[in-house]
C-alpha cells in the first residue's frame, strides 16, 4: 500500500519551524488504481483539500511511502 506522509516545513521566521525542520500534519493513503496519473501536483492539490486553509500551501511537502 502506497502512503503519502504530508509535512509543513518552516520558513524560519522568528516563532515558526526552522526552515530545516518539517512538522507531520496528515498522512494521505492512495488508492487509485491506475499509477500512471500520479504525480507531485495531484498529490499536493489533495493535501491542500483535505487540510484546507489551516496551512500554508507553500510550505507543505510529502513523502512517500510504501508499507
Amino acid at each position: 500500500m502506497v502512503i503519502y506522509e504530508v509535512y509543513q516545513h518552516g520558513s524560519g521566521e522568528k516563532g515558526e519551524l526552522s526552515g530545516e525542520e518539517r512538522e507531520l500534519i496528515g498522512v494521505l493513503p492512495e488508492r487509485r488504481v491506475n499509477r500512471d496519473r500520479i504525480d507531485s501536483d495531484s498529490v499536493m492539490k489533495w493535501s491542500r483539500t483535505l487540510f484546507g486553509n489551516a496551512f500554508n500551501a507553500d510550505r507543505l511537502c510529502f513523502v512517500q511511502k510504501t508499507i
